[in-house]
């Protein structure tokens, strides 16, 4: 014979409630987390491409990054932008190969 007594059930239904509630909570992040992207200071994004700070500003001023500017001395650029800027800049082997056997440069 099975014995349940209404303290577990309720422990139950209350542990169910929060789980729903927990997931409801972080779909609801992940879906504004989606549609706001992640936005990174210079000094962050300098990091993660592996280039001084200098760098980044550069190509902010050269109009390669768009930043995002909040007041006078608070800027910052979008993760979005910034892969998307990597991503242009990588090369294939092919592209590779070519110019070591045509000894040229393409910048």
């Amino acid at each position: 014979m099975l014995h349940v007594s209404e303290t577990s059930i309720s422990a139950s239904i209350s542990i169910n409630s929060i789980e729903i509630l927990i997931n409801k909570i972080l779909n609801e992040k992940l879906d504004s987390m989606i549609l706001c992207p992640r936005l990174i200071t210079v000094e962050e994004a300098a990091h993660f491409c592996g280039v001084t700070q200098q760098t980044v500003y550069r190509w902010i001023r050269k109009g390669l990054i768009k930043k995002v500017i909040f007041g006078k001395r608070c800027l910052r650029l979008s993760t979005d932008d910034l892969k998307k800027f990597v991503d242009s800049k990588t090369r294939n082997n092919d592209e590779i190969i070519d110019e070591i056997i045509n000894n040229t440069k393409k910048y």
